[in-house]
């Protein structure tokens, strides 16, 4: 065997009985060895610095790459925050335990964060090529990612005032809420990381809902109340349409998403979910509800 001392990588070489003492900080962890009189034989500090999955930022509806401005964006990695953490007023703040996250040097407010996930949202007024910047107080890492005008991703689906599901499908001629991200600008002034207001606030992009092979022009698609990043597209499900499981997509500026699942029974004794669509004050409550539980999940 091999004695460390007579290695040419070492510089000094003691033998010593001692003791391993390891201090545990927020950000680092510090390992000392100390001799049985007190002294400090050697000490070191480790200060793991974020590292980012490879094409690791991405949309945090459907995890494609494409990606819309003022859209929800998740990011995967490592080292990334102390704890998990989550927003708690608006405006999203520009750092989030200890995290802070910038486009192109813009400002990405950050919605929640963890060891291994961030979500932010894009920065109105960005397209093409982006950089995004992840900084923590051990380091930062950058990612490049590319934004389009419109990159549609359905979040959740809502009916009367709850996911639809088996269990709660929406009634033939009855309402759903479709909440979404990446829709793109808004007709109208919402600044990144704002609540958008309590009315309503179309996008520019013409949108439509495909429901299997019919095709629905949409009651509302813009802007969700009362949440930053989120968009929101109410339409009634036709009276003709058979109960049945349904994909359902959304086609914004002729770019359409991915398919989700949308449950269609039959209608109750007081009409198709009551004969009226989710007021803003359901949008707002529901939105967070759901959101925010999905939030503390990986995988958004």
């Amino acid at each position: 065997m091999e004695i460390v001392g007579t290695l040419p990588q070492t510089a000094l070489s003691i033998q010593a009985f001692n003791y391993l003492r390891v201090d545990v900080s927020a950000t680092a962890l510090t390992v000392s060895v100390i001799g049985l009189q007190g002294n400090v034989i050697d000490r070191f500090t480790v200060n793991p610095p974020p590292v980012l999955t490879v094409n690791g930022a991405v949309n945090a509806g459907d995890f494609s790459p494409s990606i819309a401005p003022g859209s929800l964006v998740t990011i995967f990695g490592q080292n990334l925050a102390i704890r998990p953490t989550s927003f708690s007023k608006f405006p999203l703040p520009a750092t989030l335990g200890s995290v802070s996250v910038t486009a192109n040097g813009v400002v990405a407010p950050v919605l929640y964060a963890s060891p291994t996930q961030l979500n932010i949202q894009m920065p109105f007024g960005l397209l093409g090529q982006v950089t995004l910047q992840i900084t923590t107080p051990n380091g930062s890492a950058t990612s490049q990612v590319n934004v389009v005008p419109v990159a549609p991703s359905i979040l959740v689906v809502i009916s009367g005032s709850d996911l639809n599901s088996s269990s709660n499908p929406v009634g033939q001629g009855g309402f759903v809420t479709l909440y979404m991200t990446g829709l793109g600008a808004p007709d109208g002034s919402v600044g990144t990381g704002q609540a958008a207001p309590g009315v309503s606030m179309p996008v520019s992009a013409s949108v439509q809902v495909v429901i299997g092979s019919s095709v629905i022009q949409p009651q509302y698609a813009g802007m969700a109340p009362g949440f930053a990043g989120v968009n929101q597209v109410n339409f009634q499900v036709p009276a003709n349409l058979a109960a049945g499981v349904y994909p359902v997509r959304v086609v914004a500026a002729g770019t359409t998403s991915s398919a989700v699942q949308l449950n269609v029974g039959f209608p109750s004794a007081a009409g198709a979910n009551g004969g009226n669509g989710p007021t803003y004050g359901d949008i707002a409550r529901d939105l967070r509800r759901v959101l925010m539980k999905r939030m503390a999940t990986a995988g958004f």
